[in-house]
């Protein structure tokens, strides 16, 4: 379940200086925030300018968008390794696996890849 919160709060804690998170979603559009004002993501369209724009409520619901930790690949990967030397799989399996994983990495990033450019294009 995500965390949500109203328009009216969000702004009232920016104005008191409180802590308010990275990442926003509002009528499902994504906000970033830069110095204290929320931009929609890869445009100069404010949060504020956005509610105008639309004619929204100050009492509507914003998404609170959680960043998601970082995975070390490496580390996971050499994990994942280790713990496959321990199960008594030989070689083969292990590099079989290890040229799975290399290649599931290789999509991931490709896919990133992709979205990213995606963007830039907008």
């Amino acid at each position: 379940m995500s965390k949500t919160i109203k328009v009216i709060e969000l702004l009232n804690k920016i104005a008191n200086g409180e802590e308010v998170p990275e990442k926003i979603k509002f009528e499902r559009v994504d906000f970033t925030l830069e110095k204290d004002t929320y931009y929609r993501t890869n445009t100069l369209c404010s949060l504020i300018d956005y509610i105008k724009l639309k004619r929204s409520s100050l009492n509507e619901e914003i998404e609170i968008i959680e960043e998601e930790p970082e995975i070390d690949i490496q580390s996971y990967k050499e994990l994942l390794l280790d713990q496959l030397r321990e199960r008594e799989h030989t070689d083969a399996d292990i590099y079989f696996l290890g040229t799975q994983i290399n290649a599931l990495i290789r999509a991931v990033k490709q896919l990133d890849n992709q979205i990213n450019n995606k963007w830039k294009e907008k």
